[in-house]
């Protein structure tokens, strides 16, 4: 496989990016890995999922603070976290590296009932 197609496949991609989130916005969780090539020197948590507000796929990087947070409502067992949701809960600028983050929380699914 050439090395651009497998950077397109497996670190490529439609990333969700603080300047194209809303407060309140949710992703929907389809698979959660580990990603341990697409980031220099570092490692995240990356989500698969589905922008909720447009239905495109996006992946979500969760740093150690943002995986805190979603650990407190779903749990540290990430095979039970799809279909529940990542939910926006605002932008924080980080000055002494000139960018901005996405401050992610999360939110259990609705189960429906039987009837």
């Amino acid at each position: 496989m050439s090395i651009l197609k497998e950077y397109i496949e497996k670190g490529g991609g439609n990333w969700a990016k603080a300047n194209n989130v809303a407060t309140g916005a949710k992703v929907t969780i389809g698979s959660v890995y580990l990603d341990d090539e697409s980031f220099e020197n570092q490692s995240y948590i990356v989500v698969n999922g589905i922008y909720d507000q447009t239905g495109e796929e996006v992946k979500v990087r969760l740093g150690i603070q943002n995986l805190r947070r979603v650990v407190e409502t779903l749990g540290d067992n990430e095979a039970v976290w799809p279909n529940n949701k990542l939910v926006v809960l605002g932008t924080q600028e980080y000055p002494g590296l000139g960018s901005k983050g996405i401050l992610w929380g999360a939110e259990k699914a609705v189960q429906q009932s039987q009837i």
